[in-house]
């Protein structure tokens, strides 16, 4: 399988720094950061279109949109920003109860 790594933020470095030192980056494929300022949803749908990405895990409605944009299947993590409650409302059918 592969990991690719969507996620909306200012700096590229930082995130590189964080996944490898919680050992991840050579299990990762790719990473994509879009500007959380500039439409996040529609660059993430991009992307997951241009590399046929199937499924999504996420923590945001933004991340939920674009999966759906894309229409591909949305698993939501319940731990962190959204709870189970919350994604209710977006009538998401898989949940990820995950720590980490």
């Amino acid at each position: 399988y592969d990991l690719y790594i969507i996620t909306a933020r200012k700096d590229k470095q930082s995130l590189i720094h964080q996944l490898s030192e919680i050992g991840i980056m050579d299990y990762v494929t790719d990473i994509c950061v879009v500007n959380p300022m500039k439409n996040p949803a529609m660059d993430k749908m991009e992307y997951i279109l241009r590399k046929k990405i199937d499924i999504f895990v996420g923590d945001t409605e933004v991340d939920y949109e674009a999966a759906k944009n894309a229409m591909i299947d949305f698993y939501a993590v319940t731990h962190g920003f959204r709870s189970a409650d919350f994604w209710s409302k977006y009538n998401v059918k898989y949940f990820v109860d995950a720590k980490i």
